[in-house]
């Protein structure tokens, strides 16, 4: 199974997202300063033409095929904010479904 990279961060954004909604009424909530994601790729270009270099998130399904592709490691550091700038705050417990 291949996942890209940029699905890779929207279902880490959507799963933060779930957690800030949750911590709107919780007495307690955390404020997240900064994300650490790392992951392992395959990076591969397709032969049509005009063919993009993509990223690949190697899944734990994958690795055997991808055994004579050469992986690397890419570290994100996100900065968490909302739309408007503003630290997010999050819970661990979900009451609303996000909008």
């Amino acid at each position: 199974m291949e996942i890209g990279l940029v699905d890779a961060i929207s279902a880490l954004r959507n799963e933060l997202l779930e957690a800030m909604t949750g911590s709107e009424t919780s007495p307690i909530r955390f404020r997240l300063d900064s994300v650490d994601l790392e992951v392992q790729v395959v990076i591969g270009k397709s032969a049509e033409v005009g063919g993009k270099v993509r990223y690949w998130v190697v899944s734990a399904e994958g690795k055997g095929s991808l055994a004579s592709t050469r992986t690397h490691t890419l570290r994100l550091h996100l900065q968490a904010a909302t739309a408007a700038n503003e630290p997010v705050y999050t819970s661990d417990q979900i009451e609303t479904t996000p909008p």
